[in-house]
């Protein structure tokens, strides 16, 4: 089927394809756009049959703080009251739009029935999020966070290159893993 251009996996781990291809989908319906109709199912992360899905999210958010030259307190209020546009109920149309779960529960109430995703890709985007496991790097100390990016820049990007360009095999792809991992973390 890949070679007959007849399926796709695009690699992402929210579930917005699915609106996009909808409105794609009614735009060939319109007559606005020339190409063969798409069907979008988001399938759940591939994890081994003795081990737990995990996926790793990450959730977006407000923060204000007042600085040195604080401007006073009405200030403040009005920093909320954008905060409060910004994450308020009809603001929960970007989530809609992106069949991302609702943030507040305002927004919940506001689009419920309204949901744009399919009710197969929302429950499935639903199981995801309810087994986030925890990055790596949130895990590590500062030092070994900062070896952890060099290891990334220095060893895994260059070596994923080689890999496409055929410079490196697997083999020798995974030994240099190894042997500068040991380099760089001392184990």
């Amino acid at each position: 089927m890949f070679y007959a251009g007849e399926t796709a996996i695009i690699s992402k781990a929210i579930p917005y394809y699915d609106v996009m291809i909808q409105n794609r989908n009614k735009d060939i319906d319109d007559g606005k756009v020339q190409g063969e109709k798409i069907d979008f199912v988001l399938l759940p992360v591939p994890h081994n049959d003795d081990q737990p899905a995990a996926t790793t999210m990450g959730g977006e958010g407000y923060v204000a703080f007042k600085q040195k030259k604080d401007k006073g307190e009405q200030h403040a209020k009005n920093t909320f009251l954008v905060m409060e546009a910004l994450s308020g109920a009809k603001a929960g149309n970007s989530a809609n739009e992106l069949a991302l779960p609702f943030v507040r529960q305002s927004q919940v109430e506001l689009f419920k029935g309204k949901e744009l995703g399919q009710p197969d890709n929302l429950a499935a985007a639903k199981v995801m999020a309810e087994n986030i496991a925890m990055p790596v790097v949130l895990e590590l100390d500062i030092d070994k966070a900062s070896q952890q990016k060099q290891f990334k820049e220095q060893v895994v990007k260059p070596n994923i290159q080689a890999l496409f360009s055929g410079e490196k095999s697997p083999e020798q792809i995974a030994e240099d893993f190894k042997s500068k991992g040991q380099q760089m973390f001392g184990q």
